[in-house]
C-alpha cells in the first residue's frame, strides 16, 4: 500500500512460520510459569502447553518478561527480570594494568605486551564449506536441504560463542 492512497483492503497476504525467530510474553500474569516436578524443570506457556526445560541456574529477581528464541533449530527460554543493585567490594591491586580493546590487535596492555585475536572462524572454514557443499547439492524446499542448513547455522553459532 502506497502511503495517502485510499485502497479497499484485500486477501490476506500469507505469512510463513519461518518469517519469526522469537516469541516474546510482554508479562508474567499467569500467562508462562516455571513448575517443578522432582528434579525436572517444566515451563507452562499460555496457548502451548508444559515443555521441559534446563535450568542452569536459578533466576534471581522479579521475572518481567519471558522471551522464546529459536537459533540453529534449538529453543532458548530468555527471562528479563529486575533485581536489586548488588554492591560490588572494591580490590586493591598492586599492579594495575589497563586493557585496550582494539580492531587490529585484539587487546594491548598498559605494560606494552599486545594479544592477538584468536581466529575461530578460520578453525571452523573446514566444516562450513563441507556443509556449504553438501546444501549445493540438495533440492530446494526439501527436508534434507533444511537439515544442511540447520547444520550450517550450528558451525556459524558455534563460531560466534567462540567469539563471545
Amino acid at each position: 500500500k502506497k502511503q495517502g492512497k485510499k485502497i479497499k483492503a484485500g486477501f490476506p497476504r500469507f505469512k510463513s512460520a519461518d518469517r519469526w525467530r522469537s516469541l516474546t510474553y510482554p508479562q508474567y500474569n499467569g500467562s508462562f510459569s516455571i513448575e517443578k516436578e522432582r528434579r525436572i524443570y517444566m515451563l507452562r506457556l499460555s496457548r502451548v502447553g508444559r515443555v521441559r526445560i534446563d535450568l542452569h541456574r536459578g533466576i534471581e529477581g522479579k521475572i518481567k518478561t519471558l522471551t522464546i528464541k529459536r537459533e540453529a533449530g534449538k529453543y532458548f527460554a530468555i527471562f528479563t527480570t529486575i533485581q536489586e543493585e548488588a554492591k560490588i567490594p572494591k580490590v586493591e591491586n598492586a599492579n594495575p594494568v589497563g586493557i585496550d580493546v582494539g580492531l587490529t590487535v585484539f587487546a594491548a596492555l598498559s605494560d606494552g605486551t599486545t594479544i592477538k585475536k584468536p581466529k575461530f572462524a578460520r578453525q571452523n572454514e573446514k566444516r562450513l564449506h563441507h556443509w556449504e557443499r553438501i546444501k549445493a547439492r540438495r533440492i530446494k524446499d526439501s527436508k534434507n536441504r533444511r537439515k544442511a542448513i540447520q547444520k550450517i547455522q550450528r558451525v556459524w553459532q558455534d563460531t560466534t560463542n567462540q567469539n563471545i
